[in-house]
């Protein structure tokens, strides 16, 4: 990015796999929050049951603040591909430290982790 760095841009398939496996683990999330342990809001209705009526306005409100970080990041998964999209076009690269070390995050305006 810089005329004066004469080494051009790193290679940036490492970076982008690091965001890929950030991408995948947040979809493991989902599948396991979604199928495995029915926090999803739809197929089921679980909110719409007895136990569920029962309980005390802030539990109630609490099992939809569960419900929607399980559908929160299937979003976080996209923002991560996409992020690594940006990674291997060399969008991301920002330039080189002073000891030499590739920097990136120019594409980084949210960090989940």
């Amino acid at each position: 990015w810089s005329p004066k760095n004469k080494g051009g841009a790193p290679a940036s398939v490492a970076h982008g796999l690091l965001w890929v496996g950030q991408a995948l683990g947040f979809m493991a999330m989902h599948i396991v929050m979604i199928s495995k342990l029915g926090w999803g809001i739809t197929n089921n209705f679980w909110f719409q049951r007895e136990p569920y009526l029962s309980l005390p306005l802030f539990q109630r409100l609490g099992c939809h603040v569960v419900c929607g970080f399980a559908h929160q990041i299937k979003y976080y998964f996209l923002w991560k591909l996409a992020e690594s999209a940006n990674v291997w076009s060399g969008f991301d690269f920002v330039g080189w430290s002073a000891d030499g070390a590739a920097q990136w995050g120019r594409c980084t305006n949210v960090r989940f982790l």
